[in-house]
């Protein structure tokens, strides 16, 4: 695995352009599959008239879907011309009403209502989809779309109205959040999936929690602007849950985001950031619960929570400034992400306010620029826990090459062997190997430890060569002395293994690639199921056989 340290800014801002080029493939892709652009042809916003009553009595008329505010109290009559014809078998008018009593009327007929029951007992309202079927005689003519204003909210225009098929008219909510949806939708499933393997497995104990925190607060987010750009509608056709839903994400998003930072910025920062979360965890559940037992709904307290997360990001920034140890490439990635962030925030805030002031305004700044901040800060944070998570898995992949790998000679050591042993199941044909290589004390003496060194190794890489293809263990037991093997149906390749184990060495020897010639014994037990051994018993066996070898092997010929 390539250190993620020395991975360079100039690559990291590459790797941001990439992704931000795939989603806008997925983006290009996803409105090519659902047809999206077909749906432009009966776009009705040039077609609205808007009449307000207002609660004092006097009246407003508009030749426009926009209106000076209306507030709590008004009702807000837009006027919609449709089509002489009917452009599909069975067409749909397709909005989104923010936080209104809503009701379409054709002639005097209702065609669609929401919300005057849920108005009447106090309840929020939320974002409403309006989907409604058109009969054939109202095309040629108009309908009135009545929206009655509730106490705490207001209205300033009715635009995107459109006409679709009724069997697509879902797809409503897609129109121009094609990237924002395949954005948030990757988002959530990578979310759930690593959470999913970050809580069942919890390998790296402190990575891990810090990497639930991160991926939850992705989750949230993705949640939070699926929401609040009304593409929940998607899932659920249910006003109530889906705003429920957008709300709660964004009440409950700077927890675990500050939680993430209290891990990754230590000393001083880690009190803040616990802080932090402990205080917007305080509001979470006091706007929750005032929502469920007061009626006082989550949408008030909105521009509060905004103002609160906005705080909450520039401490986030100020603290990685002035942090001493910012020169870790992971906190670099965060702060360059944060501040790129506020940058787009910043751009999108003026966008806001200017894109309602004219017509002109309105179709230079009709393209959000919400998501991209957050794709931005959601690539910083992400790379960032990357990084760290890479730098642990190759320290604990360090730490496990102390623990299981012999330095000498690169293949398993004792640890790792009496692991294997364990493994091994008496109800199964295994086969256990134990091998000593014979006069390397005389090696040592004679040529020095380097050509004793050497012996070792060359009988290593022996082991490796004949047992590793064919998926057998092996490993050095200590100094002199190997243990290799399989787990099951073994009596046939571990001949096969141990001859090609002793060829090895006898081409060794051909070769002199040492002065001296290279002799090594070895004796094999195969557990037969049938009157099985477990294996502390079985290497036992094998290493009675290696010393009956061995003594044979003294036998005939003479020490070095």
């Amino acid at each position: 695995m390539k250190d993620p340290r020395n991975i360079s800014t100039k690559r990291i801002w590459f790797i941001l352009i990439d992704i931000l080029v795939i989603f806008l493939l997925c983006g290009f892709g996803l409105r090519h599959l659902c047809n999206l652009g077909e749906y432009n042809k009966y776009i009705l916003d040039e077609n609205i008239n808007s009449v307000v009553e207002r609660a004092d009595g006097s009246t407003d008329i508009y030749n426009s879907n926009f209106i000076d505010a209306a507030y709590g109290g008004d009702v807000v009559y837009f006027h919609i011309h449709l089509p002489e014809k009917n452009p599909y078998p069975d067409t749909t008018v397709c909005a989104i009403v923010y936080n209104c009593e809503t009701e379409i009327i054709s002639g005097n007929k209702t065609i669609f209502e929401y919300g005057k029951n849920i108005m009447e007992s106090g309840g929020n309202l939320g974002n409403t989809f309006i989907n409604a079927t058109l009969p054939d005689n109202v095309f040629g003519n108009e309908i009135i779309v009545k929206c009655s204003v509730p106490e705490g909210t207001s209205l300033t225009k009715l635009e995107n109205v459109r006409l679709m098929p009724a069997e697509f008219s879902t797809r409503y909510v897609l129109i121009n959040h094609e990237i924002d949806f395949a954005f948030c939708m990757s988002v959530a499933g990578v979310s759930i999936v690593a959470l999913l393997l970050m809580i069942t497995l919890g390998k790296f104990l402190s990575i891990a929690r810090e990497g639930i925190y991160l991926f939850m607060f992705f989750l949230l987010t993705s949640i939070w602007v699926l929401g609040s750009n009304d593409m929940l509608y998607i899932f659920i056709n249910n006003p109530i849950i889906c705003s429920n839903l957008e709300y709660f994400a964004m009440f409950l998003m700077p927890v675990p985001f500050c939680l993430f930072l209290s891990i990754e910025l230590k000393n001083k920062f880690r009190t803040i950031y616990i802080i932090l979360s402990s205080f917007y965890a305080v509001i979470f559940i006091a706007v929750m619960a005032m929502n469920m037992f007061a009626s006082y709904h989550f949408f008030h307290f909105t521009h509060t929570e905004r103002i609160l997360f906005v705080v909450g990001l520039t401490v986030t920034v100020f603290s990685l400034i002035i942090s001493k140890d910012n020169d870790t490439i992971s906190k670099r990635i965060i702060k360059i992400g944060t501040i790129c962030s506020i940058c787009v925030m910043t751009i999108e805030v003026i966008r806001y306010e200017l894109k309602d002031t004219s017509y002109l305004f309105r179709q230079l700044f009709s393209t959000s620029l919400s998501v991209l901040g957050i794709m931005i800060f959601v690539f910083s944070l992400l790379y960032g826990y990357y990084t760290k998570l890479s730098t642990e898995i190759m320290r604990q992949k360090n730490l496990e090459q102390v623990a299981f790998i012999d330095g000498m000679t690169g293949i398993a050591n004792r640890n790792a062997v009496t692991g294997f042993l364990q493994e091994l199941n008496s109800g199964e044909c295994y086969s256990i190997v134990f091998f000593d290589v014979n006069d390397l004390k005389m090696a040592n003496d004679q040529y020095g430890h380097e050509y004793g060194d050497k012996l070792i190794t060359i009988v290593a890489g022996a082991l490796r060569d004949s047992f590793e293809p064919n998926d057998g263990f092996f490993g050095r037991y200590g100094g002199d002395e190997f243990v290799a093997g399989f787990y099951n149906n073994a009596a046939d390749v571990t001949a096969q293994c141990l001859e090609a184990f002793s060829q090895i060495i006898s081409k060794a020897n051909d070769d002199k690639v040492l002065p001296f010639t290279i002799r090594v014994a070895y004796g094999a037990y195969i557990n037969d199921p049938s009157e099985p051994l477990e294996a502390e018993l079985g290497i036992k066996k094998a290493d009675e056989q290696m010393y009956e070898m061995k003594k044979q092997m003294k036998s005939t010929y003479s020490e070095i």
